[in-house]
């Protein structure tokens, strides 16, 4: 489950669009333990952050153990 960041009016005032990319780490069960941003205008990165922490990934599995796994998000910001 990938949930929607937060795109409000302050955000929104200066840029009409904008892509933030975040980089995860999850844990064995799918969770996201960890988000840092990658790239992305600077007013954009605490709501990709904190949709990044919400999201929920099947979990990966290394020879049938499950393994923690690290990865990136992309949230496009912007009236769609």
């Amino acid at each position: 489950m990938l949930p929607k960041p937060a795109y409000t009016a302050e955000l929104g005032k200066n840029r009409v669009r904008a892509q933030v990319d975040v980089r995860v780490v999850t844990d064995t069960n799918g969770n996201v333990i960890s988000a840092e941003v990658i790239r992305g205008p600077s007013e954009f990165h605490r709501s990709a952050i904190e949709a990044a922490m919400q999201a929920k990934f099947a979990p990966m599995k290394l020879s049938g153990q499950p393994v923690k796994t690290s990865g990136w998000l992309s949230f496009i910001f912007g009236p769609f």
